[in-house]
């Protein structure tokens, strides 16, 4: 009878371990996804930042202006925002 009770014992230790293993790793993925998203919308409102700067600045067509982050062109009717990484964004150019 006492080896049963050790027996219940471990596998209930090794369960809890179990559970608490799966709840951290649930916690630092939605964190990292959330850090992501954070990223991803940072990243886009600098764009546009630097597209309404182009657009104040009177870019002219098949024109580019360089930024610290990234070089904004205006082609036709898009502007073409590329940020240092390499990530591009598209705007519509709004008719004036």
């Amino acid at each position: 009878m006492h080896k049963k009770v050790a027996g219940n014992l471990l596998f209930s230790g090794l369960a809890f371990l179990l559970v608490l293993g799966v709840l951290v790793a649930g916690q630092l993925t939605n964190y990292r996804l959330s850090a992501l998203t954070y990223q991803d919308i940072i990243q886009q409102n600098e764009a546009q930042t630097m597209k309404n700067l182009a657009l104040a600045a009177h870019l002219p067509e098949k024109k580019s202006l360089q930024f610290n982050l990234g070089v904004v062109k205006r082609t036709g009717e898009k502007w073409i925002v590329t940020l240092n990484n390499q990530k591009k964004y598209t705007f519509p150019v709004d008719p004036e």
